[in-house]
């Protein structure tokens, strides 16, 4: 823990709280930690987490980097897996967006997504956990926060599921759902307007999916992280069944194409024939 933080007690507190949220959580999708504790001379909380090497989904996004709709899709499936397993758990993590998402190179080459940045949970009562936040306190990045969150009400799992639906619709769109000249404007805005339309070229089942996850009411939500999980897994689906046509008529008419020089040149020389 960084020093000038180590006295403030809420920071403490969410320091330690990063522990708690991923310590008994198995998933490929989530930062295993192996150990934390409070250091005997300083007196500072610690954290021996595995060591990661890759870049959050944030820089890349900021770098102009554009996603088809398939690799968008693959991204945001994992991130949808680790809220499966953190919600079963009573975490809401509570400030999902393209930083606290660590997409991890791995040896062969694929990539691996982790998400990160579990301090401002909210561990649910049901839970047997200790609560952190509390209703009437705002905490997050607010163009990634849901109404609810924005207006300082309580919160559920569907939270973190408007969010994910912000980052899907950034990954799409290469821009943000909503823009305002000031905070005030934009955080009115996520809360009454309806987002900006997304680009044409949008797959209407993905625009569809957007449109759920970022309802301005939970309940028109998906219920859960499994549900927007199992709705992203039949839209990849399905765009592969629309692609597969399209490339094999692709595939026809450039071996069409490479095939007519051999043509013209059989006709060549039968013309130039006595």
């Amino acid at each position: 823990m960084l020093p000038h933080v180590v006295t403030d007690p809420l920071m403490r507190e969410r320091f330690a709280l990063e522990a708690i949220v991923t310590a008994d959580i198995e998933s490929e999708h989530l930062v295993e930690v192996f150990a934390a504790g409070i250091d005997e001379e300083t007196e500072s909380p610690y954290i021996v987490m595995e060591l990661l090497r890759g870049e959050d989904l944030g820089a890349r996004l900021k770098r102009g980097e554009r996603y088809t709709a398939e690799e968008t899709i693959l991204y945001l499936e994992q991130a949808a897996r680790a809220l499966e397993k953190t919600h079963e758990r009573g975490v809401v993590h509570r400030d999902l967006k393209p930083e606290n998402v660590l997409v991890v190179r791995l040896p062969d080459g694929s990539e691996v997504l982790k998400l990160l940045d579990f301090g401002i949970a909210k561990l649910c009562e049901s839970a047997g956990l200790p609560r952190l936040t509390q209703k009437g306190c705002v905490f997050g990045t607010p163009v990634y926060m849901s109404p609810e969150q924005a207006n300082g009400l309580d919160v559920d799992a569907r939270a973190d599921l408007y969010s994910l639906g912000v980052i899907l619709y950034e990954m799409l769109s290469g821009r943000l759902p909503y823009r305002g000249d000031d905070l005030v404007e934009l955080m009115h805005r996520q809360v009454k307007d309806p987002p900006d339309p997304m680009p044409t070229w949008v797959p209407a089942r993905l625009r569809s999916i957007v449109g759920r996850l970022m309802a301005k009411n939970p309940d028109d939500r998906h219920a859960s992280a499994a549900l927007a999980h199992a709705a992203l897994a039949e839209a990849r689906f399905e765009l592969s069944r629309t692609r597969t046509p399209v490339l094999a008529a692709a595939k026809r008419i450039a071996t069409a194409v490479g095939s007519l020089p051999s043509l013209l040149g059989r006709r060549t020389k039968r013309s130039t024939v006595p």
